[in-house]
């Protein structure tokens, strides 16, 4: 077990996210908070629209169980969730990007009976709700509006600010939230972040980078990306301002950078190489930056080194972290090559401050120093676990007899200790990738092709790849005798899952190759795609 010794961090005050925003507004009321479509928002406006919502919520009923949170790039999105969180509850966001299957499948998981929807998801959430079997309690902000048939079945309301409803910021019955990632059963499951969780996150983030109430945070992910839990709570913490950027500049973002001269930026590693398609990081293209941090999925040393000379007063940081930990959890400065040769992929770094990382193999025994293991996570950011699914927990966090944590969470990622660099990464154990930084369970798309194909045996792999190795899409094989109809395939699975794991082709194959235990190879046919032969 290895950590690392940073300054001792101040202990947090805030006993939830609600309690450390009310702080903070109080401190700062008149600073800008939150820019989004145009619209900005002073901490004092972002906590009366919260409050708005906050007691809504509670006014129908909703503590018990979590808010769904339908709404995108607006300010009233920001309201909703700090709206959910000032009432006590925790919130799931939806996604308009997705298929309506896809986030009705995650409002029945979560159990969820508000829902609060904002008026750029009006059209998708009447889609949504038309699926939903039981009765909600639909919360509409700003003019937002669905189809008219749907309030014969949901009871559809508009925010009040009724005086003498008491809010409930400094407790934390249900946790903070819960993000729903791909599953390997072919269904979304939960993950259960609590307020301790975050909070020791942002207190390590504050501690680490030192943003201040002049940054600007740029803000690209959507809120079922863990990364805007970082963009939000880290930013609002030092009383900075969330500049949001608009849909159509999110692949390119770099003019809107530029414009509002923002100052933090974290995203992952593929949006340096979206932007460089795009040709809009010549040198000296972000000069406003000052804190560059990358997650989700393997950085490469030329992307690093591409984004240097497009904002070379930033300072550059490789974070690592799933989802059960809190958005990230080890950290690596990068720097510019010197005269000694270094690996392709940046490495992963060290542990925060009070976090714990172990390498075990396969009996979950701690490998020797130097040896490459399964990275497993332990401390105060490692989530409270899978949302109502006991099984599936208890297979993921675990006791190991290591020093530093009672529980800890198995990754599925292979990394090794290097004396200088901390981790570096080795791949994965199973069969899980990572698109644009997303999460992908390749079983979860197999079971979908399988009922759209009606066959047994079907194959997701990434690919193709970029010249780093990294899977920019989904090639999927399928074995069947009589031709198979791939257009009704993929559309099947448009309807099903979000388009970042939807097959850019499917590949028909008399049989599958097998390997020596008599199990699907999938290195062969990773070598057949990469041979030219499909």
């Amino acid at each position: 077990m290895w950590s690392v010794r940073w300054p001792e961090l101040p202990a947090a005050d805030a006993r939830s996210l609600g309690e450390m925003f009310l702080g903070v507004a109080q401190r700062f009321p008149d600073r800008p908070c939150v820019w989004a479509a145009g619209e900005t928002l002073t901490y004092a406006g972002l906590k009366r629209r919260a409050e708005a919502v906050g007691r809504c919520i509670l006014l129908a009923g909703g503590v018990a169980a979590p808010i769904a949170v339908f709404a995108y790039r607006t300010a009233s999105a920001y309201a909703a969730v700090m709206g959910t969180l000032l009432a006590g509850c925790l919130y799931v966001p939806l996604n308009p990007r997705y298929p309506a299957e896809r986030n009705r499948a995650i409002l029945d998981c979560s159990g969820a009976a508000v829902v609060l929807v904002d008026k750029r998801c009006g059209a998708e959430a009447s889609r949504v709700l038309g699926l939903i079997g039981r009765r909600l309690t639909v919360i509409l902000l700003d003019n937002a509006s669905l189809e008219p048939g749907l309030a014969l079945r949901h009871d559809i309301i508009r925010p009040a600010d009724p005086a003498g409803t008491a809010l409930l910021p400094g407790g934390e019955p249900h946790g903070a939230y819960v993000l729903f990632t791909s599953g390997s059963t072919g269904t979304p499951k939960g993950v259960l972040v609590t307020h301790r969780n975050v909070l020791e996150y942002v207190s390590a983030i504050l501690r680490l980078f030192q943003p201040g109430c002049e940054d600007r945070f740029c803000h690209l992910a959507d809120l079922t990306f863990d990364i805007s839990v970082h963009d939000m709570f880290t930013c609002w913490a030092a009383g900075a301002c969330l500049y949001v950027v608009p849909e159509q500049d999110i692949a390119a973002p770099a003019a809107f950078v530029r414009a509002h001269r923002l100052t933090f930026w974290f995203s992952v590693p593929s949006a340096i190489s979206f932007m460089d398609k795009f040709r809009s990081l010549p040198p000296g293209a972000l000069p406003s930056l000052r804190c560059s941090l990358f997650c989700g999925e393997a950085l490469f040393e030329d992307q690093a080194a591409t984004w240097h000379r497009a904002a070379p007063d930033s300072a550059i940081y490789n974070l690592y972290g799933p989802t059960e930990a809190t958005v990230a959890i080890t950290v690596y400065p990068w720097t510019q090559a010197g005269a000694e040769p270094r690996p392709a992929v940046v490495p992963m770094g060290r542990p925060f401050p009070g976090q714990h990382v172990v390498l075990v193999d396969e009996r979950l025994a701690p490998v020797a120093p130097g040896d490459v293991g399964e990275v497993c996570l332990g401390g105060s950011q490692v989530a409270a676990g899978y949302w109502n699914d006991p099984a599936r927990t208890e297979d993921r966090f675990v006791r190991l007899s290591a020093p530093g944590a009672d529980r800890w969470y198995r990754t599925g990622d292979l990394a090794r200790w290097d004396e200088r660099d901390g981790l570096v990464f080795h791949g994965r154990i199973d069969q899980q990738v990572k698109i644009r930084g997303f999460r992908v369970e390749l079983e979860e798309i197999e079971t979908v092709l399988r009922a759209a194909l009606q066959t047994e045996i079907a194959v997701a792999l990434g690919w193709p790849e970029d010249a780093n190795g990294a899977a920019r899409g989904i090639t999927a094989f399928a074995a069947a005798t009589a031709p198979i109809n791939e257009a009704e395939a993929i559309r099947a699975c448009r309807r099903a899952l979000p388009e970042y794991m939807v097959p850019l082709r499917i590949v028909q194959l008399d049989q599958v190759p097998l390997n020596a235990n008599g199990k699907i190879d999938r290195l062969a046919l990773k070598a057949m795609l990469r041979d030219g032969r499909f």
